[in-house]
Formats: structure tokens, sequence, C-alpha cells
């Protein structure tokens, strides 16, 4: 094994450190942690740090339905303001579908209001939406995520339920946080970006820094490593996003920054790796038009990728990842994921994975453009 190929397999284990929620100590740490991988690989390395608007959670969800003082299984949702100490109380009211990604997506989720005896919205409750985040801290309410099932056993009563609520967060403005960008020069100043993000939701297991996404991080250091000592006719540039799980604010501030410089017409493609761990049952892959579509169906009708055996492929869209702020821009720009169950086969070799595959499907991808 190569030096590198050492540093990325000692890296490795640190994907499993959790919560990696943008804005904490941890996640500082994983990304110094980044950086320095890419620099013992020789490349040009810039810490894009930036101040945003942070969460924490000091208590965690409550929900009882009062009538009969049945405890409700409730999730956080990132962004959501605190109750009261003593909690909330009132009846549930569908209140309609929430675009919790933003306007501009296609994702729903159904929003129902704890109600209040004099009509008052109180707080509000997401079905199925566990750690999710909202749009941004648009206003100091509280939310709570529930399985879908609670709300349709609640709407089909004959009588309006009544829910006691509670939970206890923060709203942190200034938190900080950063983008890490390692840049291989090319003999263009035309760009493609290779990107994951490094941040995870507020979680205490592993499998999710582990999936979503410290697997997406290693699959762009293993492109960089394979792309190393390639000389390469575009720039290219792999970046780990920060607060993604944040409606991706990294991604966002970065592509802010670059259009402030008026750059932005120099990104020819952007691969966004999320969700490369293991593939339970669907490769699943945005293209942003035709044209890639069709190239990476070339690149996977090749006989040295059919035999990799890439789980079946569908081809989708997302509004929800770290490429889609690319696509509000009018930037290419693609999603590999790996779609599955939520189910985990357990912590595995690195090359047990599917992040090596990936990667060098990736490295293939990143060649046919290169030579556009």
């Amino acid at each position: 094994m190569s030096k590198i190929g050492r540093i990325i397999e000692e890296f490795y284990p640190l994907i499993r450190n959790v919560p990696r929620v943008s804005g904490t100590p941890l996640e500082a740490v994983f990304i110094e942690k980044i950086a320095d991988v890419y620099r013992a690989m020789n490349y040009d390395v810039d810490i894009q740090r930036f101040n945003f608007i942070g969460w924490e959670l000091s208590e965690r969800p409550r929900l009882i339905e009062v009538d009969s003082g049945k405890e409700v299984s409730a999730e956080r949702v990132m962004w959501s303001g605190s109750t009261p100490e003593a909690g909330i109380e009132g009846v549930i009211e569908y209140r309609g579908r929430l675009r919790p990604w933003g306007l501009g997506t296609g994702y729903r989720v159904n929003k129902y209001a704890i109600v209040s005896d004099d009509g008052e919205d109180l707080g509000y409750v997401l079905e199925d939406y566990a750690h999710g985040s909202l749009p941004s801290p648009m206003h100091d309410m509280p939310y709570i995520s529930v399985s879908k099932a609670d709300p349709e056993r609640w709407m089909a009563r004959d009588k309006p339920v009544r829910l006691h609520a509670s939970v206890r967060t923060r709203i942190l403005p200034g938190a900080k946080t950063a983008n890490v960008i390692a840049t291989k020069k090319g003999r263009k100043d035309e760009e493609i970006i290779v990107c994951a993000h490094h941040d995870t939701v507020l979680t205490d297991w592993d499998v999710i820094g582990v999936v979503d996404n410290g697997s997406g991080v290693v699959g762009v250091m293993k492109v960089a490593e394979k792309l190393m000592n390639l000389k390469t006719e575009k720039t290219i540039r792999f970046i780990s996003f920060a607060a993604e799980e944040f409606n991706m604010v990294g991604s966002r501030y970065y592509i802010a920054m670059r259009d402030e410089k008026d750059e932005l017409d120099r990104m020819k493609a952007v691969i966004n790796l999320d969700d490369v761990y293991n593939s339970f049952r669907e490769f699943f892959i945005v293209a942003p038009n035709r044209f890639y579509k069709n190239l990476i169906q070339k690149i996977l009708d090749r006989p040295e990728m059919k035999g990799k055996k890439f789980a079946n492929v569908r081809f989708g869209d997302s509004n929800a990842t770290d490429d889609w702020p690319f696509r509000e821009r009018g930037i290419p720009a693609m999603l590999l994921l790996q779609e599955g169950p939520e189910e985990f086969a357990g912590f595995k070799d690195l090359e047990e994975t599917y992040i090596p595959k990936t990667a060098e499907f990736v490295v293939a991808l990143v060649e046919e453009i290169d030579s556009v």
C-alpha cells in the first residue's frame, strides 16, 4: 500500500465519530484531519471558514397524548425553537405540507399544529422528518417529528386529540464552521468539482457518521489519490462541505463567494458523493441533462465497470444534497448515492465497502469530462 493509501486508511475510522454537527468542536477537529490528508497529497488546501446560525439540543423532545397519558415516540428537528420549560398543550390540527429544503424544492412533509384553546399555534409536528432541518431558523417555534402512523391515528379519531409537547433548544448565531477545498491545477481555468459533506445530523449512532456522509468524504479522498499524478486539462477541486444538514449552508456559501468573483462560469461539472458506503438496493444517480446521463451510462457499460457489479442503477432527481445549489445556478451537477433500506451491515474494512469502486467510477467520469 502506498503512503497516501495508508494515510487514508488511518483517517477512515474517524468517520465513526459523531455527532459531527456543524459548529461543534468535534466537527472542527474533523475538518483539520480532512485538510491534513489533502496536504499529504501535496494539494493546495484552503480552509474556507465562515459563520452561520447554528443550533443545539438541550432536552430531547417529548410528546404525550393527554387523554390516555401515552408517550409518543418523538424526534428532534434541527433549527427547531424551544417550548417554554413547562411545555405546550393543545389540540392537533393539520396545517398543510412544508417544503423543508426550501421553496424551490420538490420534497414536502405533512405539517400539524398544536393549537391552544385560544386558537394560537404553539408548535408544530412534522411527519416522518426525524433529524432533518428546517429551511432556516425562520421563527422561534418548536418543531417535533413523529412517525406517519401517529398523525393518521389522530386524524381518524372522532374528537380532537390533545397533546402535551416539550423540547428545549438553542439557536446559535455566529457558530463557526468551514469548507475544505483542495485544488489540483490544470492547464485551463475550467473546473471539475468532486465533493461531499462532512457534517452529520445530531445523533449518537455511529452508522450515520459512516454512511451519511463519512463515506462520501473518504470517497472524494480516494478520487484525489488516484488523480494525484495525472495531468489534467481542467482544474480539479476536491471539496468537503460543512453544514449540508443545515439546508446546504456550506455549499451555498462556497457558491456565493465564487459568484462574487464572477467565477461560476468556470465550473463545468460537479460530482457530489453522498451515502456511498454500502449498496443495499440501488445506485441512485442524478444527472443534470441528457449529455451527462449518456456519459454516465457509457462508463457504467464498460466491461471493467460491469465487473464491479454495481447495484441496479436508477436515474432520478434530488434537491436536498450539495449538488442542488449548483444546479440552482445552472451549473451541471451530479449526485451519486447508494440507496437501500435503513439498515447497516456493520463497519467494514475500507476495501470491503462500495467506497473504492465508487471512486473508480468517479475517476473515469472525471477523465471523460476533462477530455471534453
